[in-house]
């Protein structure tokens, strides 16, 4: 048996934060979550997660700071990272190279169909 896919959720918001490792985690994935990107960072290269979603206004880092220094270790950069926010749309968001974008308020269907979607896509023989 293979582990559990291991998401890291960079959310300041808890409900919200809360509510996607609740979801995924009764998909089956393991979850670790972090309130701000300093943390959510810290949190990965401890233990690289297999993907990121992450919030794009947050204080103290924001998520576009978050992606710029993530993008740019070569650690990280390999793996795949979905942006949230009810502030930037899709199109904003793609030129920074993310996996995929979930617009707040998001439908529950909407997310699992987009995580899926990206693990999917990184497992595709190139």
């Amino acid at each position: 048996m293979t582990a559990a896919r291991r998401v890291l959720v960079v959310e300041d918001e808890p409900d919200i934060r809360d509510l996607v490792a609740l979801i995924l985690e009764e998909e089956g994935f393991t979850i670790e979550t972090a309130d701000q990107g300093r943390e959510g960072l810290a949190k990965a290269h401890r233990q690289l997660p297999d993907m990121v979603i992450v919030d794009l206004m947050m204080p103290i880092m924001s998520g576009w700071e978050f992606l710029s220094i993530w993008q740019a270790d070569s650690e990280t950069q390999h793996i795949p990272v979905v942006a949230m926010s009810a502030a930037y749309s899709v199109a904003t968001a793609e030129v920074t190279g993310i996996q995929g974008f979930l617009r707040k308020p998001f439908h529950v269907d909407r997310l699992l169909a987009l995580v899926k979607l990206v693990f999917d896509e990184r497992d595709r023989p190139e």
